[in-house]
């Protein structure tokens, strides 16, 4: 597709308009009131990395594609759009704009285009997510999906679904890309073809399954907080992925109110390296800071060298003025860290001795702060990455703009770095500009936090009976959510961040 005047991602800078020139719409989805809610055409966020030897031009990644949330007694995820496919931007910097010059779909070793929809393993997962269309019909992963009132009848293959999230670029012009559902580590040709897969389940149907698995464990990655990030070292030799949140296992203690410890509160997150040569596998610990209390979880993690890291700390607030997000950039360094890749037969890999015997990691520390679960891996004799922190960015955009406007997006999820981190590019997932079905009482839906389930039941349309859509907007703005990428020139204006001086570039 050539670039053209409307489908240009604006480059954020002091004084500018979040929006600019649009992507043009995936289409429209009927909403309150006779209303129209239009899928943005910006969903490229997910990721985002230099085309290697082509300075001002960038990768980014869409995920699985438009779902919203039901948010009512089924709690289910909606595939607003089941045909989409997830899909690689080719983008050049043009002065303040990134034009969208084309893009790459990802296909199966056949052909086929990828879909969007739930991978069968993710019936067998730990945490499996349930899934819906717009009409309320349950979308079985294990079962070929046809897409109501499509003529001639268009039929999914679930086989074939992946939730992208990180994006490599190598120099021959081929791909490597992470997911959500397996999770998987896929390779990709440079026209979006599918290579090589790397699975904790051993042989997927239809799939060129490499015979090194990623670590069994990864089975249990807990529901939509897979393999979060991917990255490559400045060499090409090493791919490094990472987990977005702690596993899902079946050995978790109780936490202080009685209550299963829930993994969205528990520090140790996984990264795994893997060596393009010889596809030999470590994998390390990296905690999270507080997450009972910071509600955060990886977005992406972004090589520096062969063995320090970026690594996208955030939580899902938009914030409210005067309020800084938690939304932080830490380096990693992988040196002297303990492998804990399990042995490839135990369901929970890596496992502690404790008094009742063999516990998985993630139940070893449970909901721990982070001070204390570093403390109970020391004992164990478990040293995790170093973490130092590099970019508050929720703190510079508070002090950018107290009212919470500029850059106000909750999912801050690509990070590319050029001049060996000096200058960052980062992205975020604007969900498509879609975030839950329209509530029955809407109000009452919005005023309980989107908690209420009755109030946030979904209403049908009575014309064509589909649900009806909330449009996701900014709430400092009121604009619809869309693609959006901050320049930051780490070496301005200094705002003392912990050991980081930054700022960003107008």
């Amino acid at each position: 597709m050539r670039a053209c005047a409307s489908t240009s991602w604006p480059v954020s800078g002091k004084g500018a308009v979040p929006g600019g020139d649009k992507i043009p719409s995936l289409g429209g989805l009927e909403g309150p009131g006779g209303t129209t809610a239009q899928i943005s055409g910006g969903g490229y966020g997910s990721s985002f990395v230099a085309v290697p030897g082509r300075p001002g031009w960038f990768y980014g990644v869409t995920d699985r594609g438009p779902n919203a949330d039901d948010l009512g007694p089924l709690g289910e995820k909606v595939f607003l759009a089941p045909t989409f496919n997830p899909r690689i931007g080719v983008f050049q910097l043009v002065g303040a704009k990134l034009v969208l010059q084309r893009t790459i779909g990802l296909k199966a070793p056949d052909g086929t285009p990828y879909n969007g929809l739930a991978n069968p393993v993710t019936k067998a997962a730990a945490s499996a997510e349930k899934t819906e269309d717009l009409y309320g019909n349950q979308i079985d992963p294990a079962v070929p999906y046809t897409v109501p009132g499509s003529n001639p009848a268009v039929t999914l293959d679930p086989n074939n679904g992946y939730d992208s999230e990180g994006v490599v670029a190598l120099a021959d012009g081929s791909f490597w890309i992470s997911d959500e559902y397996g999770p998987f580590i896929t390779h990709f040709d440079k026209n979006g073809t599918e290579l090589e897969r790397l699975s904790p389940w051993g042989t997927n149907a239809g799939h060129k399954v490499d015979s090194h698995a990623l670590p069994i464990e990864l089975k249990l990655r807990t529901k939509n907080k897979g393999m979060e990030g991917l990255t490559v070292t400045p060499d090409g030799r090493t791919l490094g992925g990472i987990m977005q949140s702690a596993l899902t296992v079946s050995d978790y203690g109780l936490d202080a109110k009685g209550k299963t410890v829930k993994p969205a509160n528990v520090a140790p997150v996984r990264i795994v390296t893997v060596d393009l040569r010889t596809k030999a596998m470590h994998e390390y610990l990296y905690l999270l800071t507080n997450p009972a209390t910071t509600v955060s979880a990886v977005s992406e993690i972004t090589a520096l060298s062969d063995t320090k890291f970026l690594v996208d700390e955030r939580d899902g607030s938009q914030g409210a003025a005067g309020t800084a997000t938690f939304k932080n950039l830490y380096e990693v360094d992988l040196s002297g860290a303990t492998d804990v890749k399990g042995d490839g037969v135990n369901p929970l890999g890596y496992t502690v001795a404790t008094a009742n015997g063999q516990k998985s990691i993630d139940a070893y520390v449970g909901d721990a702060p982070t001070a204390k679960a570093e403390l109970l891996l020391a004992q164990a004799g478990i040293t995790p990455v170093s973490k130092t922190p590099y970019l508050e960015i929720g703190t510079v955009l508070n002090q950018l703009d107290p009212s919470g406007a500029f850059f106000s997006h909750d999912k801050i999820e690509g990070v590319a770095a050029a001049d060996g981190g000096r200058t960052l590019y980062i992205a975020n997932d604007s969900d498509f500009g879609m975030d839950h079905l329209l509530g029955q009482d809407e109000a009452a839906c919005e005023a309980s936090a989107l908690s209420d389930t009755t109030a946030c039941a979904p209403v049908k349309s009575a014309t064509s009976g589909k649900y009806l859509v909330h449009q996701k907007t900014l709430d400092a703005s009121g604009a619809v959510d869309d693609g959006e990428v901050l320049k930051v020139d780490m070496s301005k204006l200094p705002i003392v961040l912990g050991a980081a001086t930054v700022t960003i570039r107008y």
